[in-house]
């Protein structure tokens, strides 16, 4: 509860986010390359939200690996911040569903193959993940938010192969299943819940680690870059 009375307004961004986007993705019918665009000014100007918790998560992570002595995201407060997004996106997909007199929720596109589509969320979870584990979230330019919707597009065709509607992130998909579940019931699936949790969450922690085994390899051969200079052999 620390985070909510001393960071009340990176608390009042992470509900609004998450209600926000649930309310965007129900109106234009899933993520997509206008959805991207708005992040350029989304992340400029409050680069705490998120479109699914794995900037949040990633920061946690580099605080656990030690990658972020400082600034990384601490268990509890991380705990927050996806409570939060979990209930502003379950209000937004209310309030979408009432709106719209339908459904509002990702929808299984991996047929029957369970299997297939925890690899495929997963995967696109760790995308992201990994991807904010290098990146950040503090660079807040117009180059740096480029990257930050480079990395959601590719995750979000990734996350689309296994639910239509998702945007790879547990906290904003959960969010939105459960409230369409609470208004329409009979139109919206939740047999495969466990597919979003267990492959979002999976997908989260492997990204950081995959990043700081490669931050290891890249340390011990002294070079910061991650290259060998031109014209010298590997």
């Amino acid at each position: 509860m620390v985070f909510l009375t001393d960071k009340p307004y990176h608390a009042y961004n992470q509900f609004t986010g998450g209600f926000w986007m649930a309310l965007l993705l129900g109106i234009l019918g899933g993520p997509g390359l206008s959805l991207a665009l708005f992040f350029l000014y989304l992340h400029s100007n409050y680069p705490h939200i998120d479109a699914g918790n794995s900037m949040a998560f990633a920061s946690m992570m580099k605080g656990i690996l030690g990658g972020e002595k400082i600034n990384g995201t601490n268990p509890v407060d991380w705990l927050c911040i996806f409570g939060l997004q979990l209930g502003g996106s379950l209000v937004g997909a209310i309030v979408w569903c009432l709106i719209s007199g339908g459904a509002s929720a990702p929808t299984v596109t991996y047929g029957d193959n369970d299997g297939r589509g925890f690899f495929l969320y997963l995967f696109a979870s760790m995308v992201q993940a990994a991807s904010f584990y290098h990146l950040g979230r503090d660079d807040r330019s117009q180059w740096g938010s480029l990257k930050v919707i480079a990395v959601y597009l590719v995750s979000w065709e990734l996350s689309a192969k296994a639910f239509g509607q998702s945007v790879g992130g547990v906290s904003v998909d959960f969010g939105r299943m459960l409230g369409s579940k609470i208004v329409k019931g009979d139109h919206t699936d939740m047999t495969k819940f466990w597919v979003i949790l267990a492959g979002g969450f999976a997908g989260m922690v492997a990204g950081p680690i995959l990043q700081m085994i490669d931050g290891k390899i890249r340390e011990k051969q002294g070079d910061d870059a991650g290259a060998d200079e031109a014209g010298n052999e590997a």
